[in-house]
């Protein structure tokens, strides 16, 4: 069975922050400290704001007294002044900084030093630090999920073998895809550029990576995938530093240029890649890096047997 106490952690907010009005309760729900910060706030004549100087006019037998964390406070440039309240068995707590009162609080006597209180203090300061403790260990669980996850999903990357490569993607991808690429595997050359033009790169380019490394493929096929991963996009450094998110997409474009470079591709019709390009199937927004893209695919590559 749970008190109050312990499900409001000793205290209760009566404000939206804690710069207005808490109330800190004890084990037994009973009332042991009314504490106002800053506005609004006023006990007996004494008002958050107000000059140090109306204050000791006001309450002329307030002493000032030693805080339990006096070098903390001294540093903060706070002073604590203290009046006990016989009739009221109560005990008025003003504290000021540069002249001006900042604070005030109204407990019962002798609750500034009870060292019940400061057990209860260390209790909830250890109740806290242990759920901190704990919640740090569930978000370093999560990281750790989530990288061997990550991993996981980019484990097909790693496999210099093609064909193991893809059926690796597939197999972590979604079990339906282990059909979708033995369809690929068994489809001629000329079917490829069909599927990447239907193939959604949102589900992952693995598929794409496949097609890439084919010597059959055809190099006009190969410019049409390269143009549809719109490689003018990563011409911006802003946007190519933006994100791991599309590096996959910005890896397959590098690939594509280098085995273009190496004439990795075979070619059975004449393909003019300047031509190509020029006609428009890539935008042009950075002219300077655009020179040598545009250079990948400026060879008119002559029909093969």
């Amino acid at each position: 069975m749970h008190s109050l106490y312990d499900l409001l952690d000793g205290y209760r907010l009566l404000g939206l922050s804690w710069d207005g009005a808490c109330v800190e309760l004890d084990p037994d729900n009973r009332v042991e400290c009314i504490d106002l910060t800053r506005q609004p706030g006023g006990l007996f004549g004494l008002a958050n704001g107000m000059p140090e100087a109306v204050m000791r006019h006001l309450f002329p037998s307030m002493a000032t007294v030693e805080s339990q964390f006096p070098e903390q406070d001294r540093a903060d440039g706070l002073i604590f002044h203290q009046l006990l309240l016989p009739g009221e068995n109560l005990e008025l707590l003003a504290t000021t900084r540069d002249g001006g009162v900042v604070r005030l609080a109204l407990a019962r006597a002798g609750y500034w030093h009870d060292p019940h209180r400061r057990a209860r203090e260390l209790r909830r300061e250890q109740a806290a630090a242990q759920a901190m403790a704990a919640d740090q260990a569930r978000l370093e669980a999560l990281r750790a999920k989530d990288t061997e996850e990550r991993e996981n999903r980019n484990r097909w990357r790693s496999i210099a073998d093609t064909d193991a490569m893809l059926d690796a993607w597939c197999a972590q991808a979604r079990p339906d895809y282990r059909a979708m690429g033995q369809q690929l595997r068994a489809a001629p050359p000329a079917a490829w550029l069909d599927f990447a033009e239907r193939y959604s790169f949102d589900e992952g380019l693995a598929p794409l990576f496949w097609i890439i490394r084919q010597p059959r493929a055809e190099i006009a096929d190969i410019f049409e995938i390269f143009t549809m991963c719109e490689p003018d996009y990563f011409l911006d450094p802003e946007k190519q530093a933006r994100g791991a998110s599309q590096m996959t997409e910005y890896e397959l474009i590098d690939e594509i240029k280098a085995r273009v470079d190496a004439g990795f591709y075979s070619v059975s019709q004449d393909f003019d890649g300047v031509a190509a390009w020029d006609n428009g199937a890539v935008g042009r927004r950075n002219a300077d890096f655009m020179a040598p893209v545009r250079n990948t695919f400026r060879r008119q590559f002559s029909a093969r047997p």
